[in-house]
This record gives C-alpha cells, structure tokens and sequence, in this order.
C-alpha cells in the first residue's frame, strides 16, 4: 500500500520571474505556473495532497516593478503559511484561482533562504501530524537569491535544504538560466538536480 504523499510547492514571484523591468512574465513566470496549474488539474494526480506558497509576500498589496524602498520579508516565519492550504488533487480550480491573483509584487529581492526555512518549518508540521506521510517540497524559481543580507546565499539555501533531506526532499524546478544555483539547491535537498521548464 502506498503512502500518502504530501507536496508542498514554494513559487517564487520575485520581479526577475516577470514584473516587467526585471524580467519578462512570458519567459518566467507564465511557464512556471502553466506547468503548476496542469499539475494540479492533471488526473494523474490523483492521491496527492498539495499546498501553495509564494515568496516573497505581497505584503505592500502592490503589484508593480520590484522597488528597492520596499524590501522583501525576510522573516522566515512569514513564510511558514500556505496561500493554498493543503488541497486534494486534481483540482483545476483551487490552485488556478489563487496562481491568477499573482503578479510580482512590488517588494524587492528574493528571500530563496527564508522562504525555504519557513515552508520546512511547515512542511516539518504536516510530517509531525502523520508520520507515515510522505512529504517534499517543491520549489519554483529562476535561481538565485537576493536581498536579506549575506546569509540568503545558494549555499545557505542549500544547507537549510540537506538538514531535513532524509525525511523531506526538496525538488527545484528552474525557470532560469542559472543552472549552477537550481542543482546545488536540488543536490542539498536529496534530489540530485534540477528540472528545466524550457523557455
């Protein structure tokens, strides 16, 4: 018999991924969460638990071009609550809905560390409530962090992502170029390497 399987997906919605001076939404962006939303409707699907949360927060509810006056959070526990709570799949309403509400936030940076260490810290809570559950994180990023000082560094991320591998697997799929920043992510959370969505 099959263990239930939890996926907690980690979407970065910084202004590179496409608030339109940073990055073009058509290259980032809108592939990533097409392939999010075909995930999440597909019936194949089916069994699996998902939850949603993006990095960083719309904390100012502005969406323009990323502004280096409004730096993102970088709490992590600002980060250790889903937008989408854990939702059984497929579901081709839920996850659509809430993808449809994003745009990149006006905030600045990319909090890839505290993003990371608050979702384990999440994800390390729907472990707790059923340990015979499978759970992994799934990140969703064009690669490498900025912002929130020195210590938001890939291998910083990578390290926070290589304490909880053995029991939570962290999955990174990149929307980027910088292939280097994905793998070592991929490689510190189990996962060996990035998956590419082509641009």
């Amino acid at each position: 018999e099959l263990s239930p399987v939890d996926l907690v997906f980690l979407l970065d919605e910084s202004g590179s991924m496409g608030d339109g001076k940073n990055g073009k939404r058509e290259q980032k962006g809108e592939p990533g969460t097409a392939a999010l939303k075909a995930f999440y409707a597909d019936a194949a699907s089916a069994g699996i638990t998902a939850s949603l949360t993006v990095f960083p927060q719309n904390l100012n509810m502005t969406m323009k071009e990323a502004d280096q006056n409004k730096p993102a959070s970088c709490k992590a526990t600002d980060y250790e609550m889903p937008l989408v709570p854990p939702s059984a799949l497929p579901d081709d309403k839920k996850f659509a809905d809430a993808i449809a509400t994003l745009d990149p936030p006006n905030e600045f940076g990319t909090p890839t560390l505290p993003a990371l260490s608050g979702t384990i810290t999440y994800a390390q809570s729907v472990l707790k409530e059923d340990p015979a559950r499978k759970v992994a994180i799934v990140m969703v990023t064009d690669g490498e962090p900025y912002g929130c000082g020195n210590g938001n560094s890939v291998n910083a991320t990578a390290a926070a992502a290589a304490k909880v591998a053995d029991t939570i697997p962290t999955y990174v799929i990149g929307v980027g170029k910088e292939l280097g920043s994905l793998n070592a992510i991929a490689v510190g959370g189990g996962t060996d390497k990035a998956f590419i969505v082509a641009l």
